[in-house]
């Protein structure tokens, strides 16, 4: 009888570690969503800027510019 509850607890643990997973799972993809949308819409006019000559660009610009971009598509 004590195994018959032991293995019990034991399925209702696994049970609620499985929901926590796909609910961990369920959350992170939605987080990967919101924020795919809105570095798009920041990414694609710093490719735009930093595809102009080097003479339309200052230095400094193209060097914050290339950061962000960077740090950007790590995320």
């Amino acid at each position: 009888m004590a195994a018959a509850r032991t293995a019990e607890a034991e399925r209702r643990r696994a049970d609620a570690l499985a929901e926590l997973d796909r609910a961990k799972t369920t959350f992170f993809s939605n987080v990967s969503h919101e924020f795919r949308t809105p570095l798009t819409l920041m990414l694609v006019p710093m490719e735009d800027l930093l595809a102009k000559p080097a003479t339309e660009l200052g230095s400094e610009s193209r060097e914050a510019l290339t950061l962000a971009r960077r740090n950007g598509y790590r995320l």
